[in-house]
């Protein structure tokens, strides 16, 4: 059964957040146009800019290195996202 995202920014992309078995979180952007999931936190330095972005009305855009998981070749290592 799929959760409900944490929320929505302006632009209709959903957030959402994934915990893994050692406790790290890692937030999301869903773009439902593209069907594509980016990686936009991974750390409190993150979260912090994220929330800030957010409050702002920003367009909230991921980092360089942090990465795109195409829901259409998504491992178990996003199935969390689609599961939770």
């Amino acid at each position: 059964m799929r959760s409900q995202p944490i929320g929505r920014d302006r632009l209709g992309h959903a957030y959402w957040v994934t915990q893994d078995n050692d406790c790290n979180l890692r937030i999301y952007q869903e773009h439902l146009d593209e069907e594509i999931w980016q990686v936009v936190a991974t750390n409190r330095e993150e979260y912090v800019k994220l929330i800030k972005s957010l409050r702002g009305s920003e367009v909230v855009l991921p980092s360089a290195d942090i990465g795109i998981v195409d829901e259409d070749t998504c491992s178990s290592s996003c199935q969390s996202v689609s599961e939770n």
